[in-house]
This record gives C-alpha cells, structure tokens and sequence, in this order.
C-alpha cells in the first residue's frame, strides 16, 4: 500500500478526514461514492488557483516565458476536469510481488489531446478558451447530490467570470490602448526630464532680470510698476521664489529631490497662485506668466524620478567597476611524466 503509507500521502486529510477515517477505506474501488464525494472536494478546492494563474499567464509578455508556463495550465486544468466525479481514480489491482495496490491504469489525459493542447496554446486568447473548454466539461458533470456541488458551482462561475475579463483585458484594442499609454508614459518622461532643467533655468533668469527689479523699484521699460501696497508682498514672493529655483536646480543635479518632488510641485503651484492673486497686472499677461511655472510643477515628479534612476544606475555601474576582478591563473603545465 505504497500510496497510503504514512509520510506519502499527499491528500490533504483537512479534506478526506471529512469522508472517511483512514484513506485505505477508498482503495481498490472501496466505498466508491463516498470516495468520488471526497475527491471533488479536492478538485473543487483545487479550483481556487485557477484565478491566480490566469492573472499571472496575463502578466507574462515574453512568448517563450508564456508557453512555458500556460501550457502545464492548460493540461492542470484538463485533467481536473476528467477526475472529476471519475471512480476509476481509486480503482487499482494487486500486485503479486509486492503485495501493493497499484493502478495499473492511471487517470490522466490522453497522448492525444496532450498533443493538441500544445499546439494551440499559443497565445492568451486560445488559453483562455481551453480553460474554458476545461472548465465547461467540468460543469457537465456536476451532480446536485454531491455533497460540495453548491461549492463547486460557484468556483465555476467565477472562473468563467475572470475569463470573461482575462479575454477584454488581452483583447487586440486593449493591449493597443495599453501600448499607447505605455508609450506616452515614456514621452512625457523623456519630455519632462529633457525640459525641466532648461525651464528651471530660465525662470530663475526671468525672476532675477524682472522681479528683482521691480522689488527693488526700478521697472524695465514698459513693465507695470509694483503697487506700494503690494511692494513688501512682492520682495518676499521674489526672494522666495530665487530660493526655491535654486534649492530644486541643485536637488535635481543631485539625484535627490524623488523624496521630495510632491512638495516642490506643491509649493510651486502654491507660489505661481500667490503671484496671481498679488500680481500688478491682470488679464492675458497674468496667465501667460503663470502657465511656465505650472507647466513646471506638473514636470518635476517625472523629472525627479528619471534623474533618480539615473543616478543610482550610474553609482550601481561605478561600484561594478570599482570590484576587483578575478582572472583565472594560467594551468601550468605537469612535466613530472
């Protein structure tokens, strides 16, 4: 009884033990409905790691990589269908040599339909309708006796559920749709990274050359003259503003502001609405004045998170570099003969 031994069962007794005493009492075709109820309680339990590896076979984008892993699936999958409510899983005979109860005649999936499994799983969309296909010849052979059939209907549905989903979300328009969002990602970031530093620059230029200025009474040609009233208000936007131009050009430099990005966005947008509401002139100058330093606050997270990795890869190549490589000794060669 090699398979009802102590130390190589397999079955969970949280599921048989609710069946029978022993799991000898199930062999040779013993107890056969008791058997097969206890059985599809197992396959029915086993019906929860069918969501988890749809989700994972969904994540996988490497063509070899998905094969790899989606074809056992498909296979798992087949082949709890077919034990299902199958008695001929316990039927065995002795083996006269050993005395053991074998089955000669395993439960398990044709050559056959191995075979054509592995040919047509070649992408999400045919996995997802030999999942189906498995869980559909599952579903026929439900029986309202069984005791876990209420159980078992409901792990059904569910799965025919996420797969439902699993074929909108891998459908050809979403994965498009997903393409272009992960391509205008990379955009923004590329613009945000390459532009931030320049617009950053040149708004410190701009503040240093015109609001200094005027801070300090003496407009350029042509430029509204500060209010009195506003002239303490807009020396202290100005200073504030050279502050923080300069503290976010050198976190920037640094690779250091990622920590820090969502409160310099903050504050910028803080200080470009301080400056509207105290501004000296009104209309279209106003917005125009405003939009670079907004267009500035919406950039910095993006360009703190590149110029963060950046700088951590260019430290993780220095450090690389900096270990000492180990070359092989030359084999000398043994003149002893």
């Amino acid at each position: 009884k090699e398979e009802t031994a102590p130390r190589r069962v397999f079955w969970p007794k949280q599921i048989w033990g609710k069946y029978t005493d022993k799991l000898e009492n199930f062999t040779f075709g013993k107890n056969q409905e008791q058997a097969v109820a206890c059985l599809n309680h197992m396959v029915t339990d086993a019906l929860r790691h069918l969501p988890y590896s749809i989700e994972y076979l969904s994540n996988i984008s490497d063509e070899q990589n998905f094969l790899f892993c989606a074809i056992p699936q498909v296979m798992a999958a087949h082949t709890l269908a077919l034990c299902y409510a199958n008695p001929d899983v316990f039927k065995g005979k002795i083996r006269k040599n050993l005395g053991e109860c074998r089955n000669t005649h395993p439960v398990k999936i044709r050559k056959g339909l191995s075979a054509k499994l592995m040919l047509e799983t070649t992408d999400m969309q045919a996995t997802l309708s030999i999942l189906e296909d498995a869980i559909d010849s599952l579903a026929d052979k439900i029986s309202p006796t069984d005791p876990s059939a209420r159980e078992t209907i409901e792990k059904v549905q569910l799965c025919r559920d996420l797969i439902v989903q699993g074929r909108r979300s891998s459908s050809p328009s979403s994965k498009v749709a997903s393409t272009w969002r992960q391509e205008t990602s990379k955009a923004t970031s590329y613009v945000a990274e390459q532009c931030t530093v320049p617009l950053l620059v040149l708004l410190f230029g701009i503040t240093a050359a015109v609001d200094v200025p005027q801070a300090l009474g003496s407009a350029w040609w042509q430029s509204e003259a500060v209010p009195a009233k506003l002239g303490p208000v807009h020396v202290w936007l100005t200073s504030l503003a050279l502050a923080f131009y300069s503290l976010t050009l050198l976190l920037l430099t640094r690779g250091a502001a990622l920590s820090w990005c969502k409160a310099l966005s903050a504050a910028q947008v803080a200080m470009t609405a301080a400056e509207v509401v105290f501004s000296p002139v009104v209309g279209l100058s106003v917005v125009v004045q405003a939009l670079p330093k907004l267009l500035l606050a919406a950039m910095l997270p993006s360009c703190a998170k590149q110029r963060h990795s950046r700088q951590l890869f260019a430290k993780q190549q220095a450090a690389m570099g900096n270990r000492r490589v180990l070359r092989p000794r030359p084999i000398k060669a043994d003149k002893s003969y």
